[in-house]
């Protein structure tokens, strides 16, 4: 949203309902992460519109790796089907159901033989059990991260988060090296990490191939497929984060 869009907002003579919730919220809930003061009702494709009627094109079309629109027409026919279920058996894993199968099969066809999911509710999360595996593995040794990087505001995966100051601040962290995320091939920094294998014992790698708050940075080619054989080479876990991009967002796995 541009200033335009925030200035329409001060007029409470247009959005009295919007600030009414905002203000509510406010005494209700703690100030995190809310940026913009919009007020979500409804949305058709990539516009989205809020309690007070006003409509605004949404250049993400929904939020981080989910680019799906708003009332797309086959989701909103699954959430129907499964809405009238008696049992929300989609939201935990405590008991089996066969979608956890399907998912796991499509899954597993896109990856490496013998390989196995593992399925849980946030990217933050999902990073804090990659993590414990490769500790589980090698002990509290130092994990390999790259400056920007965003992996999660949890406690363990704070400590490889380097985005923004105010995100780190008063906070522990694990043993960490950080390396510089390349953007292009011929940077003079692109052959750190194999200093830091050579000069430590490293438990993981942990990368984004796209950064997301840390800037819009994609990785080069040839950054990618040097800590992809770094990590082979010395059996270092490789743990790569998509959870803001998306898995296959780019339109190929």
């Amino acid at each position: 949203m541009n200033k335009h869009h925030q200035k329409s907002y001060n007029n409470n003579s247009v959005v009295k309902k919007s600030f009414y919730v905002i203000n509510k919220m406010k005494k209700l809930a703690y100030n995190s992460t809310f940026v913009y003061p919009l007020v979500i009702k409804d949305g058709q494709g990539c516009y989205i519109e809020d309690i007070d009627g006003k409509q605004y094109l949404d250049f993400t079309s929904n939020i981080s790796s989910c680019p799906l629109g708003y009332g797309h027409p086959e989701i909103k026919e699954i959430i129907k089907r499964y809405g009238d279920l008696g049992a929300h058996k989609i939201a935990g894993q405590d008991f089996y159901c066969e979608e956890h199968i399907l998912l796991a099969e499509k899954l597993i066809a896109i990856t490496m033989a013998n390989s196995k999911v593992f399925l849980i509710n946030t990217g933050a999360e999902a990073v804090e059990n990659a993590i414990k595996l490769a500790y589980r593995k090698t002990g509290p040794l130092p994990g390999i991260s790259c400056l920007n990087a965003f992996h999660g505001r949890t406690l363990g995966a704070l400590t490889f988060t380097f985005s923004k100051e105010v995100q780190k601040s008063n906070f522990p962290e694990f043993s960490v090296k950080r390396v510089k995320f390349c953007t292009s091939d011929n940077d003079p920094e692109i052959d750190t990490i194999d200093k830091l294998v050579n000069n430590y014992k490293i438990s993981f790698i942990i990368t984004e191939l796209v950064q997301g708050e840390g800037g819009l940075n994609v990785a080069s080619k040839k950054f990618a497929k040097k800590i992809n054989h770094i990590s082979r080479k010395y059996n270092i876990p490789l743990i790569i984060d998509e959870v803001q991009t998306g898995l296959a967002r780019t339109g190929k796995w």
